[in-house]
Parts: C-alpha cells; structure tokens; sequence
C-alpha cells in the first residue's frame, strides 16, 4: 500500500518502512534549502525522524525520550527552582528520578494509546503502524515554509 497526500494540514504518507522513511529524508532536506529556519529545530526533527536501520520500536524509544527530556527541561525545571533551599545536587537527582519515571510511564502506557510524535515550533509529525504499513503525517507549522516543501519535493518528483 502507497499513499501520498498534501493538504493544507501538511504531508502524509501511508507505505513501507522505507518509504516512510525516505519521505522525512525528503522533507528534512528540503526545509535545509530553506534560509531563515532554526538550524536547532531542524536538528531536533533529523535526530527524531525515522531511518532506514530503525524500526517501530526505536521509534517509541526516540519518542519517549524526547518527550521526557522536554518535559524535564521546562515543567520541572520551574518547579524544582522554586523551592530556594533545595541544593543544585538535590536538584539534579530530582530531575533525574522524574525523567526516569516519566520515561517508563510514556513507554508503558502512552506508547500503547498514542502515536509516536514529534513537536516543535517548526514541525509536527506522528507516526504511527497499522497492520503491515506505517502512517507518517508531517505539518510544517510555517505556511510559507510548507508551501516551499512541497514545491521543492513536487520539483524533484521524489517518489510521489
């Protein structure tokens, strides 16, 4: 089963493991032909996408950390600050505790109910597998950007 679609929602692609793979090659390069896009933002997709020597299974490992460590870095960070007499020491074995247990949690039950997913100020994206294909939905959160993607992958006739 292959299926490419556009819409003004983003990009979506129903197939193999190597297709859908080779379609988040197709978008991460094609957005580093685009000047003015957050090379950090850029870098977080590439390190999440799907390659070719992974599988569903690191995928849910790659989500899971992500979310953890996003979470780690902003909510607890906040909370844990907060409480002046807690020493850096204190703070760090907190921070870990929470992200190891927060981990295990996403691994365990959400990764059962939900996609994996990725999301940042420039893209979203979440996949997912159904019986023997994958289901890949990408949504540059940048109209104009978007717009340039798919001009640039319709132009070199990618796969689609």
């Amino acid at each position: 089963m292959f299926k490419y679609e556009y819409s003004i929602s983003g990009f979506l692609i129903q197939g193999s493991w190597n297709q859908i793979v080779e379609h988040g090659l197709n978008i991460y390069l094609a957005l580093t032909s685009i000047n003015n896009i957050s090379e950090n933002q850029l870098k977080e997709y590439n390190e999440w996408r799907p390659k070719i020597n992974e599988n569903i299974n690191i995928m849910e490992q790659k989500t899971s950390d992500y979310i953890s460590a996003d979470y780690s870095n902003s909510n607890i960070n906040l909370n844990i600050e907060s409480i002046p007499e807690i020493t850096s020491s204190c703070k760090e074995a907190s921070k870990k505790c929470i992200s190891k247990v927060e981990s295990l949690v996403y691994e365990n039950l959400m990764m059962k109910i939900s996609p994996n997913y990725f999301d940042n100020k420039l893209i979203s994206a979440n996949l997912r597998q159904k019986e023997d294909y994958y289901i890949f939905e990408i949504n540059i959160n940048n109209d104009e950007y978007k717009t340039q993607v798919k001009n640039i992958i319709e132009s070199q006739n990618n796969f689609y």
